[in-house]
C-alpha cells in the first residue's frame, strides 16, 4: 500500500501481509504531506520493512498495532519530521532475513511510548542521523539479538532514556562526533561505549553524576570540545571495563566468564584547546596503545581532576 504526497490514509483493524515485492519493498508507504492513520492493525510478512514512513513532516499515528515477521525493520522512519507517534504497538520478530531493527529512526523526531519490542533481530530500537526522538518512554524492549537500544554518538543525549523503559542490558552508544552539547545519564541504564566517541570542539558532553560508561576494546573518548563529568561522593561516574562486573553489574552478561584488565579499552583523550572537569569519578582498565594512560591531556584548556580515583591503566595512570 503506497500512500503518496499530498494523500492520507486511515486503517483501523486491517490485516496487511505479503507485501514488499517492488520498491520500496514494504507492507505499508508513506510519503510526503497527508496525515497517515495506523490503529489497531496487523503488519506482517512483507519481504522486507513493515512500515516505512520516509520524507513527511505531517501527522502520523502508530498505535495499537502488531507489527510482526518481516523481512527486515519493524518500523523504519526516515526523515519523517515531527509529527509521528508510535504508541502501545507490539514489535516482534523482525529481521526474518537478515539483522534489523524493530525500530529504526533517522533523521526524525517522534514519540515512542508504551511499545512492546521483542524478538527482532538487530536492536529493539536504534537512532541515527540528526534528529532524535522527542520521548523514549514506558516501552519494554527485551530478547532482541544485539541488544535494547542502539544511539549513535551524536543523538545520544537527551531527550534521555526514560527510567519508565524495561530494558535488557545497556544503552549502546556508536562511534562518532558529538556537534552539540550533550547530556549522558540522568537514568539508571549503563552506557556502553561501542567504537570512540569524539566531542567537537564547541561541544560540551556533560556526564551526570552516578552514571556508568564501559567501553568496548580499544574504544575511547577524545574531546576537542570540553568534558563535563562532576559528581559527588556517594554518586560517582565511572569509566571503565565493559566486562566491569562491580560497576553496573553484569552489563555483557557472561557471569563470571570474563574479567576487566589493564589495556582494554583506549582512554580520555583531552587535546590541545580543548577543556576537561573530572569531579568523583573512576577511571580504570584504560591504556590499550601507545599512550599507556587512563587518562591523557596536552597543550592549552583547562584541565581540572578533583577527588578522583585512577587505577589498573596499562602504565601510566
Amino acid at each position: 500500500i503506497y500512500i503518496d504526497n499530498n494523500a492520507a490514509a486511515m486503517l483501523d483493524h486491517c490485516v496487511v501481509r505479503y507485501g514488499g515485492k517492488g520498491s520500496p519493498y514494504t507492507n505499508f508507504y508513506k510519503t510526503g504531506a497527508g496525515g497517515l492513520s495506523i490503529l489497531n492493525s496487523t503488519l506482517t510478512k512483507s519481504s522486507d520493512y513493515g512500515l516505512l514512513i520516509r520524507n513527511t513532516t505531517a501527522t502520523h499515528t502508530i498505535a495499537g498495532n502488531t507489527i510482526r515477521d518481516n523481512g527486515s525493520v519493524g518500523v523504519l522512519l526516515d526523515s519523517a519530521g515531527s509529527g509521528c507517534s508510535v504508541t502501545g504497538n507490539s514489535i516482534i520478530n523482525n529481521g526474518l532475513f537478515g539483522t534489523y531493527d524493530g525500530i529504526a529512526v533517522f533523521n526524525s523526531s517522534p514519540s515512542i511510548e508504551n511499545n512492546g519490542i521483542t524478538g527482532n533481530t538487530g536492536y529493539g530500537l536504534e537512532v541515527g542521523g540528526t534528529g532524535k526522538p522527542t520521548s523514549i518512554k514506558s516501552n519494554v524492549i527485551t530478547g532482541n539479538t544485539l541488544g535494547s537500544i542502539y544511539l549513535e554518538a551524536g543523538v545520544s543525549g537527551e531527550p534521555l532514556v526514560e527510567n519508565t523503559n524495561s530494558i535488557a542490558g545497556p544503552i549502546h552508544i556508536g562511534g562518532g562526533n558529538i556537534s552539540a552539547s550533550t547530556i549522558w545519564g540522568g537514568n539508571t541504564f549503563v552506557y556502553y561505549i561501542t567504537n570512540s566517541v569524539t566531542v567537537n570542539s564547541g561541544a560540551t558532553l556533560f556526564v551526570a553524576q552516578d552514571t556508568i560508561v564501559k567501553f568496548a576494546q580499544g574504544a575511547g573518548l577524545d574531546v576537542s570540545g570540553t568534558l563535563d563529568a562532576q559528581a559527588a561522593q556517594n554518586a560517582m561516574i565511572y569509566f571503565t571495563d565493559y566486562r566491569d562486573d562491580t560497576a553496573g553489574g553484569d552489563t555483557n552478561g557472561d557471569g563470571n566468564s570474563t574479567v576487566p584488565a589493564q589495556g582494554w579499552w583506549a582512554r580520555i583523550t583531552i587535546y590541545p584547546g580543548a577543556a576537561a572537569t573530572l569531579d568523583y569519578c573512576v577511571i580504570r582498565y584504560a591504556s590499550s596503545d601507545s599512550f599507556g594512560t587512563n587518562i591523557y591531556k596536552s597543550g592549552a584548556g583547562a584541565f581540572s581532576i578533583r577527588h578522583c580515583e585512577i587505577s589498573n591503566g596499562g602504565f601510566y595512570g
